[in-house]
């Protein structure tokens, strides 16, 4: 083994230090086993972090130590009935029509189940994933299996010096969750949207052009009239998403009068979820 490699570093690799040195790099790490994932977590290691398992377990406690002070989410336990309206079911041909879009190319999630698969099994799997859907839905519980994620932290810069700082966590979940949570976004959607700031721009057919659009709009306005100034102010709310109270989600969906089987399915999707940090060649435990 060792004698193949060396053959094919001087055969192959050597030349391209001289004439494409990026090229020659990302080729010295592939021999050495060491991705360009890996090599970018490096500098995180230390004498408390000696190796990437260890190193993802510390992550995913500083993930874990934002919300800690939230109070946890509770399952819903509705002991009535809730009738469930036809427009909030989906059919085969919606499912159908949902797993073509899928891009083949993204990275699954803990399933295991890659998206050229699903997508070449469209025909077969689309009634089975909209009884499932359906299911959740008529009884507001959704699959345990599908609240699972692989968390990968994106470094921020390179290299990282920290990891509260200088990561940023991508979560990768089931395929199908995702469709479900898609489903779901639209009967949900359709419930509260005229009820929502028409300047509000992250949502559906809106774009952060549209909000640049009308802001320079708002300024070209004022400075026409003239004798003014304009001054814009920013706001970045750190890790906005992160730190996002599930209780407070559940209560707002109940003030704007959302339909208590989408509220019950929502409390069920957020609650009791599972993640693994992925970092290197290491696993959190």
């Amino acid at each position: 083994m060792k004698l193949c490699l060396f053959q094919f570093y001087h055969q192959t690799v050597k030349k391209l230090k001289s004439s494409n040195p990026t090229k020659w790099w990302k080729e010295i790490k592939a021999l050495g086993g060491l991705s360009s994932e890996q090599s970018s977590f490096c500098k995180l290691l230390s004498e408390e972090n000696p190796d990437f398992t260890v190193l993802a377990d510390s992550y995913n406690d500083f993930l874990v130590s934002l919300t800690a002070h939230f109070e946890s989410l509770v399952s819903c336990q509705q002991v009535e009935e809730i009738e469930v309206p036809d427009d909030f079911l989906v059919n085969p041909g919606q499912v159908y029509s949902a797993l073509q879009c899928i891009k083949t190319a993204k990275s699954p999630g803990p399933d295991d189940i890659p998206n050229k698969l699903l997508k070449i099994f469209v025909f077969e799997l689309a009634s089975v994933i909209s009884d499932i859907y359906n299911a959740s839905m008529l009884q507001g519980t959704f699959p345990s299996k599908l609240k699972r994620m692989f968390v990968v932290p994106i470094p921020k810069v390179s290299p990282p010096n920290t990891i509260e700082e200088d990561l940023r966590p991508i979560s990768l979940t089931p395929q199908v969750a995702k469709i479900m949570e898609g489903f779901t976004l639209e009967s949900l959607l359709l419930q509260i949207m005229d009820k929502l700031d028409s300047k509000q721009f992250g949502l559906p057919k809106k774009s952060t052009t549209q909000a640049l659009v009308y802001l320079m709009h708002q300024i070209h306005s004022a400075l026409d009239k003239g004798h003014c100034s304009a001054r814009v102010f920013f706001a970045d709310f750190k890790k906005g998403f992160d730190m996002i109270d599930h209780n407070v989600i559940i209560t707002e969906l109940e003030k704007h009068g959302v339909h208590p089987a989408i509220v019950r399915w929502t409390n069920s999707f957020l609650t009791d979820r599972e993640q693994c940090v992925r970092m290197g060649n290491g696993k959190s435990s």
